[in-house]
């Protein structure tokens, strides 16, 4: 039996994981703790999204778990935070390779360790939203002053010149067009 992996959940924790490696704390965020990260909340959540990674991809990427060690009075639990990165970076690339390969990399690491998210995810969006705008322009054309169509188009042409966000946009212009009394068959059509 073929098992169907659902490629946006996968990418949806793929993004999840790329949100931790941005605001992954360095070494000296925790250089009075030698560098030991104490608080459970880190690696149980990496582990909880491993879990979540196995159960969506039939796949076994338990070997990036993180498992605290115990200090030596034995009271304390912790994980260095080189190697929280360095398995959060590596599940990543595995990932990026077992099911984006064909993308590039949303995320590189420089020389200093420093993790950046890569521009081109960013100028793409840029310039479908671009692109979209043009596409508003020109169908504000076809509709007379004072219709609900040229308002919803006018409002949404506005909005677009205030977020880079292409997801943010899809959800505020349905609201939009509620708002000017658009049904969402109303707004296909003025896009068909």
């Amino acid at each position: 039996m073929q098992i169907t992996v659902e490629v946006d959940e996968i990418r949806s924790i793929y993004r999840e994981l790329i949100g931790y490696i941005l605001e992954a704390p360095t070494r000296k965020d925790y250089i009075d703790q030698n560098g030991h990260i104490t608080e459970a909340q880190f690696w149980d959540s990496f582990n909880n999204t491993i879990l979540e990674l196995n159960i969506r991809t039939q796949n076994n990427y338990n070997r990036y778990n993180l498992i605290p060690k115990q200090t030596n009075s034995g009271r304390t639990f912790y994980i260095d935070v080189d190697f929280y990165r360095s398995n959060l970076s590596s599940l990543i690339h595995k990932i990026h390779s077992d099911f984006f390969n064909d993308e590039p990399l949303p995320i590189s690491e420089l020389d200093s360790g420093q993790i950046t998210f890569n521009q081109s995810i960013t100028q793409n969006q840029s310039v479908s939203i671009n692109i979209f705008k043009q596409s508003i322009e020109d169908k504000l054309q076809k509709y007379e002053e004072g219709t609900k169509e040229r308002s919803f188009l006018k409002k949404l042409n506005d909005y677009l010149s205030t977020t880079s966000n292409i997801t943010d946009i899809f959800r505020n212009a349905l609201s939009m067009a509620k708002g000017i009394g658009l049904s969402s068959e109303d707004v296909t059509k003025i896009f068909s």
